[in-house]
């Protein structure tokens, strides 16, 4: 899942230019940059780096590219980029420490899917279909084979079909985010 950019930074060029804190999951720029108009750096050493994303990620800019602090993180702290997808354990996007990230596939990290603002059940896996007595439907996917979990009365009765299901077929992620956390 390599792309050009992360071709072209180096674990060690990276290094160069930032300090990270596993702890707190920052970024601190080592060096100045960027430019504000009139040869004036705008970025000073000891500054953290990062702006927050639309989508919530952290993200860095480098040599003129935008960079996920997350995928940062795990080539900073192993010398490589990530293979494939990097899972926040929390949910958070904004959290990088290290003890909080981990390398998954795609498909893993779908698993930690949060419920989608245009769900109109409340609940990851739960729709409505029109339906004489129960119109709800559970459903749940898995390595991206979506499974039929049954008609439901009620959109609570659907979501605990999907926890039963997920709890069994979600194996990276067996527990929802919402619940975890508590």
């Amino acid at each position: 899942m390599t792309n050009k950019k992360e071709q072209v930074l180096t674990a060690a060029k990276l290094k160069e230019l930032f300090s990270y804190d596993p702890e707190t999951g920052h970024f601190t720029r080592l060096k100045r940059g960027g430019s504000s108009g009139k040869n004036v750096s705008k970025w000073q050493p000891g500054q953290i780096a990062g702006s927050i994303t639309n989508r919530g990620y952290i993200a860095i800019r480098i040599d003129g590219y935008s960079y996920s602090a997350h995928r940062l993180a795990v080539l900073y702290m192993t010398g490589e980029w990530p293979k494939d997808s990097v899972d926040h354990s929390d949910g958070d996007f904004a959290n990088n420490a290290w003890g909080n990230l981990r390398e998954c596939t795609h498909a893993e990290n779908l698993q930690n899917m949060k419920i989608p603002t245009n769900c109109t059940s409340g609940y990851v896996g739960v729709y409505w279909k029109q339906h004489k007595t129960k119109p709800w439907v559970a459903t749940i996917t898995v390595e991206g084979k979506r499974t039929f979990l049954g008609h439901y009365p009620t959109p609570q009765d659907a979501h605990t079909a999907y926890l039963a299901a997920k709890a069994k077929m979600h194996r990276f992620q067996p527990v929802p985010r919402e619940m975890a956390a508590a």
